[in-house]
């Protein structure tokens, strides 16, 4: 009695108020493996960041993560358009097709809620975005008024892969920046919709 319901997003958005540096992970497909590969980065960075995955992962004992850190990482899906209560310092997007069609009327509209996704880090943070999709391209046409960062396969991106090598199956390669080695990474998944 008394008591206010709150759904799911609307919860997770007022925990990333909290948080300085707060990712949400936007995308029709791998914001999981997206989600647990920034884990693995940040715990292995000692960042102690929260975590928040739609799946379990082993590193963190489940899907939820508590750190101490000012770093926050989070799923964050389009259905419902439940991502708009979201507070991210960063949107990451994936790429985009089309998905939900019980909620969504098309493409057209799942593009347009990416787009205020993607809004809502105006003045405050950044979009991280995967250039090469042609839909994540129409989320960002004309955005100039926010700070976008892209990867993909081509050096026209942002950030973009070389000296890419498969051992097992799992790739490993050189992570680029206007034709500079920024670092080496070996992935542990096979990633697939990563570029």
């Amino acid at each position: 009695k008394g008591i206010r319901l709150i759904d799911r997003a609307e919860f997770l958005g007022a925990i990333m108020k909290n948080y300085k540096h707060a990712v949400g992970v936007s995308g029709t497909h791998g914001k999981t493996t997206t989600t647990s590969m920034l884990a693995h980065a940040l715990i292995g960075a000692n960042l102690d960041p929260t975590i928040s995955v739609g799946g379990e992962l082993d590193l963190i004992g489940g899907n939820i993560r508590t750190g101490k850190s000012d770093y926050f990482v989070t799923e964050a899906c389009e259905y419902t358009n439940s991502f708009l209560k979201f507070y991210p310092t960063i949107a990451l997007i994936t790429n985009v097709e089309e998905d939900h069609l019980d909620f969504f009327s098309g493409i057209d509209e799942i593009i347009a809620s990416f787009r205020q996704f993607a809004y809502l880090t105006k003045d405050i943070g950044y979009v991280v975005a995967m250039g090469g999709d042609k839909n994540v391209q129409k989320v960002l046409e004309n955005a100039d008024d926010l700070n976008i960062i892209t990867y993909g396969m081509e050096s026209k991106f942002d950030y973009y892969p070389e000296n890419i090598v498969y051992h097992a199956g799992f790739p490993s390669f050189d992570v680029m920046k206007n034709g500079e080695k920024v670092c080496h990474i070996k992935l542990m998944s096979r990633a697939t919709q990563l570029f």
